[in-house]
């Protein structure tokens, strides 16, 4: 056995190898692009944005309205999608719990109606 050489030095890249190498990043680069390009969000308006929309501004106002703002967190469980009303509107209600000044938490609702971006109304409903 030789020492005084590498062993890696004693294979050399040819350059197919290098040139399929360069095809494989380049074709891992396109198939990468191409799923963020089906998988993207569209931008356009719709009521999927809309009612997104509808439901940051109740959280916004929820924790507006909040004793401790910080310690509000919404729940999935006992929250409903948007509901798109006849005017054009969307009605959100969601299941939130807040912490009072104890530290316990205190498990609440929200009603909020939004209407061409603008909240028209919220309330918590008294349990």
């Amino acid at each position: 056995m030789n020492t005084d050489k590498p062993y890696a030095a004693e294979i050399p890249a040819t350059g197919s190898i290098k040139r399929a190498g360069t095809v494989m990043v380049i074709l891992c680069a396109v198939l990468t692009m191409a799923w963020i390009v089906t998988h993207k969000k569209s931008h356009h308006p719709g009521p999927q944005t809309a009612a997104s929309r509808a439901v940051s501004m109740c959280e916004q106002a929820v924790r507006r309205t909040a004793s401790h703002p910080a310690s509000v967190s919404f729940s999935e469980f006992g929250s409903q999608p948007p509901t798109k009303m006849q005017d054009g509107s969307y009605q959100d209600r969601m299941a939130f719990e807040e912490k009072d000044a104890l530290g316990d938490s205190i498990a609440k609702e929200a009603i909020c109606t939004v209407k061409d971006g603008k909240l028209q109304s919220f309330k918590e409903p008294k349990p």
